[in-house]
């Protein structure tokens, strides 16, 4: 319950009291269609008071900071190789994007839920 309080504090827009662990069942590769994924994405450190947070792939874990706009939660990720954003509304729907070099993007959709404790 601190926690949430904190957030309360400090989060403007939608707030999330916990690290969330987001799962996706939707993958959309630019120039292919859409196809079922079970594709999933954490984010570490929503209690901190400062807006950064940590994104943790499979392939890596990225620093990024949290934006706000029109009650809707974005976090904008700089991978080694791709810039990542995730965007949230605030009952948890989720879109996940990757921009790469090409150009090329990736999106995915799904949900965030608080991670278990």
């Amino acid at each position: 319950m601190r926690s949430f309080m904190i957030c309360l504090a400090f989060c403007a827009g939608p707030a999330f009291a916990s690290d969330l662990t987001c799962a996706f069942d939707k993958e959309c590769i630019e120039g292919e269609d859409c196809a079922e994924t079970s594709y999933t994405f954490a984010v570490e450190g929503m209690n901190d008071k400062g807006r950064a947070v940590s994104g943790v792939t499979d392939a890596e874990t990225m620093r990024g900071n949290i934006v706000e706009t029109d009650g809707m939660q974005h976090i904008v990720f700089a991978g080694a190789d791709a810039l990542h954003m995730l965007s949230m509304s605030a009952d948890g729907i989720a879109r996940y994007a990757v921009h790469m070099s090409g150009p090329m993007a990736i999106t995915y959709q799904g949900a965030c839920n608080e991670s278990a404790s």
